[in-house]
């Protein structure tokens, strides 16, 4: 009814249903959902509120002042993502005092500034033999003058010696902070991934892929040192034998206080580093493999960047890449249908079974809604200390019996695919970012190259395994609390 209060003309409208028992059963309903919505978008603005807040706080100059000029962009944005990873302002203090943070960094930042000026300083040619530059010079002997040759050798470290060993610096902070605070230098390596500039990246990238190709087809014990040792060849330019053998020399006789770029043990600690965290290539567990045009698997292949070595009682998918025989998935809430959930027969759906998201826009997580794919984590695939912690619930899934059941042809539309897979994509997208960069180093292409590497990052860490678009329960293990995890 229309009612006329205190000399105002004011409408008030009679909600009908407030007449009847049903009707006011229906007006309870809404309430309780307008309630839910309320709380759904209160934490969906503290999330957004907090990524906010991070931003804002990155702005600007957060790198200590004494710090700036030795440390320079490097330290910026080192520091900016150590925000970013939520620690606090005594942990960034904390990392920044110790030693070889530092010289770590102020490697990095030599190296990026020299090949940003001139890329070339990072080109080898490991097929030749260096030889030393050589001038004339005319010096006197007595009363008559004589022309000399004179052998000049390049004493001072190269850029990408610099930049390999500054990297080594702040693996062997690592090495050590892994045993004091694990959750710390999972921060810390997500930083120096983000801080190392494109140039540098690059050129290590170059040496690593020279130890690859050196090693491909080969069957050895210990395929990274292999590997390792000839990208130290390479960015050395002395070769994989002189390296190792320097390598050796120095680890039964370390240096003190070397010149940084001049300790062929911090080149190798950096490559090492570069081939995990920063560039997401590594032998994993060793048990991966691909098939050749012929159809055969060959035991040594190059995928992405990856070693992969066939185990002869493997499950492969589809793609001819080994499955890992369980994943876990770690959540807070397997019911909410926006995301992967249990249905009502207990099987693990993806949220949007009939999505055609790629691995990046999945795994960059902007489309979560949208995904036909289900994010799990192999941990044997993981990073040394395991995936990040997503939720205080945790299921397993037996995937290798899964994978057996699709070959088999008893389980139908649905996919595995490994960490090694869901890595080969993420790095064709650094890669087209790196291009990108390199072609225009803008900061918006700079900060797609960060995002890029970033989401290579957490996906080896947490070592990512794609189920697409549901697992049957029968797979699957109920939920259960995590315990000193």
């Amino acid at each position: 009814k229309d009612q006329q209060t205190g000399g105002l003309d004011a409408t008030v409208t009679v909600d009908h249903r407030l007449l009847t028992e049903e009707g006011r059963e229906d007006i309870a309903d809404d309430f309780e959902a307008s309630a839910e919505l309320a709380v759904e978008v209160g934490e969906a603005a503290i999330d957004g509120a907090d990524f906010i807040a991070d931003e804002i706080a990155v702005l600007g100059d957060d790198l200590p002042e004494e710090l700036q000029e030795k440390l320079g962009e490097t330290g910026e944005r080192f520091v900016d993502e150590l925000i970013r990873e939520d620690l606090s302002d005594d942990q960034i203090v904390d990392i920044l005092a110790r030693e070889n943070i530092q010289d770590g960094l102020e490697g990095v930042e030599l190296a990026d500034q020299q090949l940003s000026d001139d890329p070339s300083l990072a080109e080898r040619n490991p097929d030749e033999s260096p030889l030393p530059e050589s001038s004339s010079a005319i010096v006197p002997t007595g009363d008559e003058l004589a022309l000399e040759t004179v052998i000049i050798t390049a004493d001072d470290p190269s850029a990408l010696e610099v930049g390999a060993a500054g990297l080594g610096k702040v693996q062997q902070e690592l090495d050590t902070l892994h045993e004091e605070n694990a959750d710390l230098a999972l921060g810390v390596e997500v930083a120096i991934g983000v801080a190392t500039g494109g140039p540098l990246k690059e050129g290590i990238s170059q040496a690593i892929n020279h130890g690859i190709e050196q090693i491909a087809g080969e069957e050895m014990a210990d395929l990274e040192t292999a590997m390792n040792n000839y990208a130290g060849g390479y960015v050395t330019d002395e070769g994989r034998e002189s390296f190792a053998d320097d390598v050796t020399e120095e680890r039964q006789d370390p240096y003190d206080n070397a010149e940084l770029g001049t300790s062929a043990v911090d080149i190798s600690d950096g490559l090492r580093m570069a081939t995990g965290t920063i560039l997401g290539i590594g032998s994993g567990r060793g048990g991966s493999s691909s098939p050749n045009r012929s159809g055969e698997v060959d035991t040594n292949i190059e995928i992405g960047g990856q070693i992969n070595i066939a185990d002869s009682g493997s499950v492969l998918n589809s793609g001819g890449f080994e499955v890992p025989d369980t994943v876990v998935r770690r959540d807070d809430d397997f019911n909410n249908p926006n995301r992967t959930h249990f249905d009502e027969n207990g099987n693990l759906n993806s949220a949007n079974p009939g999505g055609d998201l790629s691995t990046v826009s999945h795994v960059r997580g902007s489309q979560g809604s949208d995904s036909q794919h289900i994010s799990t984590s192999s941990l044997e695939d993981a990073g040394p200390n395991g995936p990040k912690l997503y939720g205080d619930k945790e299921i397993s899934i037996d995937t290798r019996r899964l994978q057996e059941d699709i070959n088999a042809g008893h389980v139908e539309g649905v996919e595995i695919r490994t960490p090694l897979e869901v890595q080969a994509d993420l790095r064709i997208n650094v890669n087209q970012a790196q291009e990108r960069y390199n072609d225009n180093p803008s900061i918006r292409n700079e900060r797609r190259l960060d995002a890029a590497q970033q989401d290579l990052s957490h996906s080896c860490r947490d070592g990512e395994c794609l189920i697409s678009p549901k697992v049957p329960s029968e797979y699957i293990s109920q939920p259960k609390p995590m315990v000193n995890k």
